[in-house]
């Protein structure tokens, strides 16, 4: 158990070190209108987020895939937003453990 637990840290800690990357690339292709790039910069983060068991980060991922798979940027900016607000949301959950009480 122990190491499944160091596992899962290890984990969490590389995918939040990513976080920042996956904005910084979606704010730019989205006011560049690369929609192309978009959308394959979400379907990494939907995946990740899924084997992460953040269901609500990968669904607003996939939003945003589908936007830019299909071309049309204008709601592109609302689903940005929503990504971000969950990457706030899952950063301050993964933040919160405590890790050696589950030891």
């Amino acid at each position: 158990v122990m190491k499944d637990k160091d596992f899962l840290h290890e984990l969490i800690d590389e995918f939040m070190e990513k976080l920042p990357a996956y904005l910084e690339g979606f704010r730019r292709n989205v006011e560049t209108g690369n929609a192309g790039e978009l959308a394959q910069q979400a379907h990494k983060l939907k995946g990740s987020a899924g084997n992460l068991g953040a269901a609500l980060l990968s669904s607003a991922a996939g939003k945003l895939e589908q936007i830019g798979a299909g071309g049309n940027m204008m709601d592109a900016p609302r689903a940005l937003s929503a990504v971000e607000d969950e990457i706030n949301r899952f950063s301050e959950c993964a933040q919160g453990i405590n890790w050696e009480a589950l030891d």
